[in-house]
């Protein structure tokens, strides 16, 4: 076996496999922090898992617990910021809204005081069925125009986005082809469900959610509505109502494991909408415009940290997959993960440069 020789200057070379939102924003905080990084993705948006999110904050269904709560909290504070400073440019707004209960927790969540969550149970906002809601305000992101939005901010910061290379079928081929091409000194992972195949990680796996859009000129359902257990959830995810800040709105959603279909069928788009219209009743007869399946990268937990290997193929290697649906939620917070990880593995070094010279 080599013996791993790393160059450990603070400006590395960096390439990001995957150009979703996870690999997108986590390329953006690594330019913001000097490094040279290059984005290598087998597709591009508009074809993306992310394309086809709806876009909500809502931290859910994901581990490790302990920092997941950090990642979602530094992605609403990011949310909010780009909001302020850019508006409607990077398609990112912020809409009061509901989570219904068939039976009220009996422990609100961590985030409560970030988003000045309010339960409520009158009849006149809990809809029959329920015992509860809780109310607050979310951002929502619609990623049409977010995902073209987030590649021109990482082009800004000087990263490049390869072309795919093509070396054959196998995506760990294509992988090293543009980490030699690069000359890069850091692989940061984040394919999502394409780990199956990079890392032969089987315990990732498709969680096939459909969503339909639907147009309405709607002026007073300008709030989100989900729900998070009850008669209207389809397989353990809520039922949801999500506002894009124009005149669409994203119908939800199902949710199926180990299943690779990306075809909405009729039936299926008919059972998403009247689910939705049972919670809003002018849902019933709006047109569908299209319809979305994606394959969420489900595993057990996100897998963040770093694995060095043999320097003849990839000395060192940041993962950061597995979000399942919660990709938005948590993206940004990944992303500064992966800057602080790859920061501290530099330190250490150093300092055993440093200790070894004494």
């Amino acid at each position: 076996m080599a013996t791993c020789s790393i160059s450990w200057n603070r400006k590395r070379r960096v390439l990001v496999l995957g150009s979703g939102v996870i690999g997108l924003t986590t390329a953006i905080r690594l330019a913001e922090s000097g490094h040279k990084v290059l984005i290598w993705s087998k597709d591009r948006s508009p074809n993306l898992t992310s394309d086809g999110s709806g876009g909500y904050w809502m931290p859910f269904h994901i581990e490790p617990e302990e920092w997941v709560n950090e990642w979602s909290i530094e992605a609403l504070r990011v949310f909010r910021n780009q909001l302020k400073y850019y508006g409607k440019e990077c398609g990112i707004h912020i809409f009061p809204g509901k989570v219904l209960h068939e039976h009220l927790p009996k422990q609100v969540p961590y985030w409560t005081h970030y988003v000045n969550m309010r339960t409520v149970t009158s009849p006149d906002q809990v809809p029959k069925y329920f015992e509860g809601a809780w109310k607050f305000e979310s951002p929502i992101v619609n990623m049409d125009v977010y995902m073209p939005w987030l590649e021109k901010q990482a082009r800004s910061l000087g990263v490049e986005i390869l072309s795919p290379i093509t070396v054959g079928p196998r995506l760990i081929d294509a992988a090293l082809a543009a980490y030699r091409h690069f000359a890069a000194e850091v692989l940061v992972n984040c394919t999502g469900l394409g780990s199956r195949e990079l890392c032969n990680d089987k315990s990732v796996i498709p969680g096939r959610g459909a969503t339909i859009r639907v147009q309405s000129n709607m002026k007073k359902q300008r709030e989100f509505v989900t729900t998070s257990s009850g008669p209207f959830s389809s397989n353990e995810l809520p039922t949801y109502i999500l506002p894009r800040g124009d005149d669409l709105f994203t119908l939800g959603g199902t949710y199926f494991e180990n299943d690779w279909n990306t075809r909405v069928g009729p039936e299926e788009a008919m059972d998403i909408q009247r689910r939705c219209s049972l919670l809003v009743p002018e849902i019933k007869d709006a047109p569908v415009v299209c319809s979305w399946a994606g394959l969420r990268p489900v595993r057990p937990q996100v897998r963040l940290e770093y694995e060095i290997l043999d320097e003849d193929k990839v000395p060192l290697i940041i993962h950061n997959y597995g979000h399942g649906g919660a990709g938005v939620t948590v993206s940004w917070g990944c992303a500064k993960h992966v800057v602080t990880l790859l920061e501290d593995l530099t330190a250490v070094n150093e300092r055993r440069m440093l200790s070894s010279r004494l």
